[in-house]
């Protein structure tokens, strides 16, 4: 696991192969996901939104996969806004450690299964996400939070928008 305490950024120099102005990004991006999958098989897809506004922009094939270790971020500021005690550590191992069993406990103290789906929903539409769906036990089938589709666009929207919401700060801190 990560340490729970990450050292600061280096300085970014100016990055080389950035594209100029007036450059195709589809195209752009279309090579380097040939690149990347040569070297690692699969699929890749990126979404990209400006901070607090502005439509995503999408490039590579992966539309919508599986949330898992994403959805721990709005889970967590759910949890921030009913003001579940002791918060602190479990965000840190469930967000930080990407620790599995700290990300249940939080959604856990969000009370019942419904009142979970109803509070991470809220914070979801609140942060520009108008879509997604919360997967649970309730689901037909069955199912549990990480397994939810999330579309990679409403990720990114969602993750934009998401440190100009109330209680956000120490979730993203």
């Amino acid at each position: 696991p990560l340490p729970n305490v990450l050292p600061p950024l280096p300085a970014m120099p100016g990055l080389p192969g950035l594209p100029s102005p007036g450059v195709d990004l589809n195209k752009s991006f279309g090579k380097a996901s040939k690149s990347i999958t040569k070297a690692i098989p699969g699929r890749v897809g990126v979404a990209i939104t400006p901070t607090g506004s502005g439509e995503p922009l999408f490039f590579g094939t992966v539309k919508t996969a599986r949330a898992w270790s994403t959805l721990k971020a709005p889970v967590a500021l759910a949890a921030e806004r009913a003001h579940v005690a002791d918060l602190t550590a479990l965000e840190n191992k469930s967000i930080r450690d990407s620790d599995n069993a700290s990300a249940e406990a939080i959604w856990g103290a969000l009370g019942s299964t419904q009142s979970a789906i109803d509070a991470v929903t809220a914070v979801l539409r609140e942060g520009g996400d108008a879509r997604t769906v919360i997967a649970s036990e309730l689901s037909s089938p069955p199912s549990f939070p990480g397994a939810t589709q999330w579309a990679t666009t409403d990720q990114s929207v969602f993750a934009a928008n998401m440190t100009c919401l109330a209680g956000a700060e120490p979730v993203i801190a």
